[in-house]
């Protein structure tokens, strides 16, 4: 089969807008998460969110095009087209049936639906805007960046909640490992909806939750943590065979090498508490990855500062790696959003190219049911040969990804 390489990073996030400035926050331990501006949010216990600011359409799309999409693609489009930019990589009618789209996306297009629907009660068949009716589907941001780029290959969406975004870069790595495509842009996009923070308050899931001292915020595996800051943002990936970098001269910043996926039962909403299919998911990603537990050198982890997922996916990785592993949560510098896992997986790429494991910010008093190394508040410079990353959704969709530094070999 086929060897997979990482050639290009498109980030849109709310710590960065552009692979250098997503860098630089990084490494500054920055965090993009503050109070939300663009719904009010006065009538919520709630009131931050990653939200992406800064973000102008217009610098990547053409203005015509932009009032055909909303935010979510909008956000897609000019994610595809850093990670283009940023691999080299020109799509023509030549190679365009060679490339594809493989786009993690969760709850997109909300605030469009509810438009859409509401005109329709309101008025009829008659009073409906139509323009509004192609972005109310989950793939609408995919088939945006398809019919934007001229790309003609294959083309899915992948929706599993938290696993979302580790769920559709797997399926890329597979579909190249299998010569179904050259060259596949993959990653994941979500938008912070009104829409979305209402449910999610509503079902007490966001920080602070009720009756808890502690203050609002995103505190992954901290013992104050009470609940989870919602976020946005794209992170795609010009994924290619060896084969066609190596024929273009690309520049590689890392190697594909391990994907695991399981289910557990927990509950339509509850997380899988007794870690078992976690960790059956990361043991299978590295038995796919065909490589030691030993070479990972950090670990991405699913936590987004909800009591049970933290403790679950801290049991789940003692299982699997012991208490020495070094794990960090990127939620805490973005939010949590089920399509994260392209962030991800480009932060772990830049921790692989520059030597550091990213920290977990607002990280600061222990809980004795999470007694792993979080890497608190600061980079922690160190070679690193292997991420494993982790995408674990409550209902029990669970996914890992293995990234390794390429060897040239």
């Amino acid at each position: 089969m086929n060897r997979v390489v990482i050639t290009g990073l498109g980030v849109i996030s709310p710590n960065g807008i552009g692979k250098e400035a997503f860098l630089k926050s990084l490494k500054e331990g920055k965090s993009g998460i503050g109070k939300i501006t663009r719904f009010d949010t006065s009538k919520y216990r709630s009131h931050l969110g990653g939200e992406v600011t800064n973000f102008n359409p217009k610098d990547y799309i053409n203005p015509v095009k932009i009032r055909r999409m909303d935010r979510d693609s909008q956000i897609a489009v000019a994610s595809a087209i850093l990670a283009l930019r940023d691999a080299d990589l020109e799509i023509t009618s030549g190679n365009s049936p060679e490339c594809g789209v493989i786009l993690g996306s969760g709850f997109t297009g909300l605030e469009t639906t509810e438009a859409f629907h509401r005109g329709l009660i309101e008025h009829g068949p008659s009073g409906v805007n139509p323009m509004l009716f192609p972005n109310t589907v989950p793939n609408a941001p995919a088939g945006h960046i398809s019919i934007e780029l001229g790309i003609t290959g294959p083309n899915s969406t992948i929706t599993q909640k938290g696993a979302t975004g580790e769920g559709a870069i797997g399926y890329a790595y597979s579909l190249l490992r299998h010569d179904k495509a050259k060259v596949i842009l993959t990653g994941g996009v979500d938008e912070l909806s009104w829409i979305l923070f209402h449910a999610y308050s509503h079902l007490g899931i966001l920080s602070p939750l009720k009756n808890e001292d502690y203050p609002e915020g995103c505190r992954p595996f901290d013992k104050r943590r009470n609940g989870m800051v919602l976020g946005e943002g794209g992170g795609i990936l010009a994924l290619e065979t060896l084969e066609h970098a190596r024929e273009r001269g690309a520049r590689i910043y890392a190697e594909v090498i391990g994907y695991g996926m399981s289910s557990s039962n927990p509950g339509i909403s509850d997380y899988d508490e007794d870690s078992e299919g976690m960790a059956r998911t990361m043991e299978l990603a590295l038995e796919d990855a065909g490589i030691p537990k030993e070479k990972i050198g950090y670990i991405s982890a699913a936590a987004n500062s909800t009591p049970v997922l933290d403790k679950s996916e801290t049991e789940a990785i003692k299982k699997v790696f012991g208490r020495d592993i070094p794990v960090s949560s990127l939620s805490s510098s973005v939010g949590y959003f089920n399509a994260s896992g392209g962030l991800k997986a480009i932060s772990a790429c830049l921790a692989i190219e520059n030597g550091f494991i990213l920290p977990t910010i607002n990280y600061r008093e222990k809980d004795p049911f999470c007694d792993l190394d979080y890497i608190p508040n600061k980079i922690r410079e160190k070679k690193i040969e292997a991420v494993l990353i982790n995408g674990f959704a409550d209902g029990g969709s669970n996914a890992s990804l293995i990234l390794k530094r390429f060897q040239g070999v």
